[in-house]
Order: structure tokens, then C-alpha cells, then sequence
């Protein structure tokens, strides 16, 4: 198991199918540990592609050329183990077909190449943001200043909403 310490944010994560970068949206950090790291070319490897029409703009060429791309993955065939199957089942289960396979579409390009490097960017994107398992977070104490603090606060927020009501 191939374990990856990373520090990031809550939110959104983008993955690249090379490198480890994460973007950052939220003040909130943790660690973030992968699990496993899935690669491009073996996710590529262990794809199953189908091709259709592709719908929407592009004239005459779109009625005559199979660009869209369908690429579809058996999660079981991964080499994962166990506890790694548990998590991609728990947390993308609404995506897969017979609780087995993960499909991706890409049809945004004119070209089916493009749009087969896209489907399997996708299915690898998501199988990684799978794989990431958050570090618990540690219960703190707020300190002693913090609650006095706060607590001189409501007391006086109180005394002028008492005051306020009183002259009426």
C-alpha cells in the first residue's frame, strides 16, 4: 500500500493524471492520505472502449464520424485491495453499473482520440478522489481567554439589548 501524506484544504480536489496537486478552496487544512495513486496508463491499460455518434453542434461532420467515447472500467480488476474496493464502493457507489463497473462519456471534442484521453482523465480523477482517506480530526478545547472572551461578549450584547428595551 502506497501511502501519500499531503496537506490541502477542505473542498473541491482537481487531480492530474502525473502529479499530486490539489487545489485549495477552504481555510480548513488536513492531511490527506491516497491510498494508492492511480496512474494514467494503467487505468488506459485496463479500460474497455465503445465509441457512439456524438450529439449537439458540428454540422454534417457530427451525423457522419463515432467521436463520443464511452470507457469503462471493472473496479475489481484494479488490483486494489480490500479495504481500498470498501472505500471506492462507499463513496462513488451511485456511479457504478452493477456495483462492478465505472463509466465515463466524453464527447467534447471532434475528435475521438481527445475524447478517449478525457474519458479515461475522468474515471482516473474520480478513482483517486476515491482513494483519498481524510485524517481524523483531533478534538481541541477551546482556551480559557477564548471562552472569557466570548462569555464578555453575550454579557454585554445582553446589557444593550436590555438598555434598548427599557427607554421604550
Amino acid at each position: 500500500m502506497e501511502e501519500v501524506t499531503d496537506s490541502s484544504s477542505v473542498g473541491c480536489t482537481i487531480f492530474s493524471h502525473n502529479t499530486h496537486l490539489l487545489q485549495l478552496t477552504s481555510t480548513l487544512k488536513f492531511s490527506t492520505i491516497f491510498m494508492k495513486k492511480l496512474s494514467y496508463e494503467f487505468i488506459y491499460q485496463k479500460c474497455v472502449f465503445s465509441v457512439a455518434r456524438s450529439s449537439g453542434a458540428g454540422g454534417q461532420h457530427v451525423n457522419k464520424t463515432n467521436s463520443a467515447v464511452y470507457a469503462r472500467i471493472d473496479i475489481y480488476e484494479l488490483n486494489l485491495s480490500d479495504d481500498e474496493i470498501t472505500l471506492v464502493l462507499q463513496k462513488i457507489a451511485y456511479k457504478l453499473i452493477q456495483n462492478r463497473y465505472l463509466q465515463s462519456r466524453s464527447e467534447i471534442e471532434r475528435d475521438q482520440l481527445t475524447n478517449k484521453k478525457t474519458a479515461v482523465e475522468s474515471l482516473v480523477n474520480l478513482l483517486n478522489a476515491a482513494l483519498i482517506v481524510p485524517k481524523k480530526r483531533k478534538k481541541t478545547r477551546p482556551t480559557k481567554s477564548s471562552v472569557e472572551k466570548r462569555l464578555s461578549s453575550k454579557s454585554k450584547t445582553s446589557l444593550i439589548k436590555k438598555l434598548r428595551r427599557e427607554k421604550l
